[in-house]
């Protein structure tokens, strides 16, 4: 979920979404703003950011084993 704020002349948006990195970026206009803060919405729906590496460490080394053994 994308939360937009006014950070002095600024607009920042951050992005979060459980699976995924965080990731922040400012912008001029409010309006394109919200254009980015859409476009990794759908990104993230698409599963093309990048994931969490955060979410690797509670991956044991026999699970990952297992799951490259049926690739």
């Amino acid at each position: 979920m994308a939360t937009i704020r006014r950070r002095g002349v600024k607009w920042q948006v951050q992005f979060r979404r459980v699976g995924f990195r965080s990731v922040s970026r400012s912008f001029n206009v409010l309006k394109d703003a919200h254009a980015w803060a859409r476009l990794m919405e759908v990104q993230a729906d698409r599963r093309d950011l990048p994931g969490d590496p955060r979410a690797l460490q509670q991956v044991t080394l026999g699970e990952w084993s297992n799951a490259t053994e049926t690739l």
